[in-house]
Parts: C-alpha cells; sequence; structure tokens
C-alpha cells in the first residue's frame, strides 16, 4: 500500500515506484474521470449539447490516457526487475485487462457514432441505447475491479491484515468509497428526473428537420 501513503512514484529506473502509478492512475481514470464523464449530460444540463459532447470526450480522452499509462507501468513493474514477476494470473489481472478492452471498444463505438456527424441519425438513435446500456456497464466492472486490486493488495502487503492497521483500514474505506461513488453515478445516470432536457434552440433545429 505504498502508493497510498507513502514511497513515492518513478518510471522505468525503478520498477517498484512505478507499479504505484497503476492504482492510482486506474482509480483516477476508471472511476473519477468516468464517473464524472458519465455524468456530463445529467451535471451541466444549462449548456448547449455540443459543448456536453466535447467535455464527455474530452474527459473519457483523459480517462484512456491514464487507463493505459496505468496498464504499461504494473507490466513494467513486472517485467523490468533482475527477478521478473508473473503477469496476469489473477482474478484482479483478468478483470482488469478485460475492463481495459471494453472500454476502448467503447471509446471508438461512441467517437464513430457521436463525434463523425456523417454517421445517419437513425443509426446513431439505435445505437444510444446500448452505448449507455455498456457505459454503465463498463463502469461497474472497472469500479469492481479497482475494489479486488485494493482487497488483494492489502492480502499480500499485510501478514495480519486481521487486525486492521491503520493502511488496511483506509485501503477499506477506500473501497468503500468507490463503491458509493458507483452507486451514485448508477442512480443520477439512470434516473429520469435527472434527464438532461433539450434546449429551447435545440428543440427548434430538431423540429426543422436538421441534425
Amino acid at each position: 500500500m505504498d502508493w497510498l501513503l507513502h514511497g513515492g512514484f518513478a518510471w522505468q529506473t525503478d520498477p517498484k515506484l512505478e507499479f504505484n502509478l497503476h492504482p492510482v492512475l486506474m482509480i483516477t481514470g476508471f472511476v473519477f474521470l468516468y464517473g464524472n464523464a458519465i455524468l456530463v449530460f445529467r451535471a451541466l444540463p444549462g449548456k448547449k449539447k455540443t459543448t456536453l459532447k466535447i467535455l464527455h470526450v474530452m474527459l473519457h480522452t483523459l480517462s484512456l490516457v491514464c487507463v493505459i499509462v496505468g496498464l504499461k507501468s504494473v507490466f513494467d513493474s513486472r517485467n523490468l526487475p533482475a527477478k521478473p514477476i508473473s503477469n496476469l494470473y489473477s482474478l484482479h489481472s483478468w478483470l482488469g485487462l478485460l475492463s481495459v478492452i471494453l472500454y476502448i471498444l467503447q471509446y471508438i463505438f461512441g467517437v464513430v457514432f457521436f463525434v463523425f456527424t456523417g454517421m445517419l441519425k437513425k443509426w446513431r438513435s439505435k445505437y444510444l441505447a446500448f452505448h449507455t446500456f455498456f457505459g454503465l456497464g463498463i463502469f461497474l466492472m472497472d469500479v469492481f475491479t479497482c475494489v479486488v486490486g485494493i482487497n488483494e493488495e492489502l492480502f499480500i502487503g499485510f501478514s495480519k491484515y486481521s487486525t486492521l492497521p491503520s493502511p488496511a483500514l483506509i485501503g477499506n474505506l477506500l473501497g468503500f468509497v468507490l463503491l458509493c461513488m458507483a452507486v451514485l453515478v448508477i442512480y443520477l445516470a439512470s434516473s429520469p428526473q435527472f434527464k438532461r432536457q433539450p434546449l429551447p434552440e435545440e428543440l427548434f433545429i430538431l423540429q426543422g428537420g436538421r441534425l
């Protein structure tokens, strides 16, 4: 749990400290930035839809950068030491790799359908439901993967985990906070009362038959 309390960060010159980047970047990208990207359209209902789409894409792009760097850091931390450590053997690593793959696919399809304006409107509207469903599903999977990873590190790092030392208590609380954030994001994103309503000028454009 050095990444949570002390130890600092490094790159490939110090693989042990490079590992500390992994949990910090994954939680930042997969939970904080991803969660805020989901809520953009509901948290800022008075902004133009185009502005919200740009912000939505920017947050997801930052999230993707954090995830890619965080994924590289954990592979480096295992492959670069004098005695390399095995990769991809734990449930956390399997879930993590699947989460990254699904997130990249979700990002690519989102850009194709909603950023490229040449896509037919009927296809965009049909895909929107899938985009929303898989977006929330992947977010839940990401949070669960982070919680599993925190718990794995606690078991590895503390032989007397049952005594609940201070770092273990902090790790448990962090996992609890992540789960609470997941519940809140899902509630706000799925509740009809928080759904963004089109602005008057957007309604005018829609009624005029334009995209």
